[in-house]
């Protein structure tokens, strides 16, 4: 279940926080840029004309860091999420050595939900013990998965 969801993954936390750490370290260099050529502009070393070209490029490309920056933190909040999904999986699968009933209780702790597909018109004429209808049983953490 663990290589499913890897699988399924966008990249690996690790890889996502050092993005990000690289985002924020590249942002707060850029402060200190904006900074540099403000107090130049200030000694009369620059001038304004130069001043303002510069800042405008350095608040661009802030501002390109600061958006890449917001979709880290959704990607590692959404990684996050799966991994606690994944830890509920793993202690239902440890409450139980072996399940001889299906309870609701079992049911509750192992599928997060059910999904039953529509009856298509054709499948309406065909008696029900014949029809095809899809099911979809999606399990805490990893979804639904393959079992053929």
């Amino acid at each position: 279940m663990s290589k499913a969801l890897e699988e399924q993954s966008d990249g690996s936390k690790a890889v996502i926080e050092e993005e990000l750490d690289k985002a924020q370290a590249c942002t707060a260099e850029i402060d200190k840029y904006i900074q540099g050529l403000f107090e130049a502009k200030v000694r009369g070393e620059i001038d304004g004309s130069l001043f303002a070209s510069l800042k405008k490029t350095y608040d661009e490309e802030k501002e390109q860091l600061n958006k890449l920056i917001i979709d880290l933190i959704t990607k590692l909040s959404r990684e996050n999420e799966a991994n606690e999904k994944i830890q509920l999986l793993y202690a239902a699968i440890r409450k139980y050595d072996a399940v001889w009933e299906l309870t609701p209780e079992v049911l509750t702790d192992f599928i997060e939900k059910i999904e039953v597909g529509q009856v298509s018109a054709e499948n309406k004429k065909i008696s029900f013990e014949l029809r095809d209808n899809q099911i979809y049983v999606f399990f805490w953490g990893v979804g639904i998965i393959d079992f053929m």
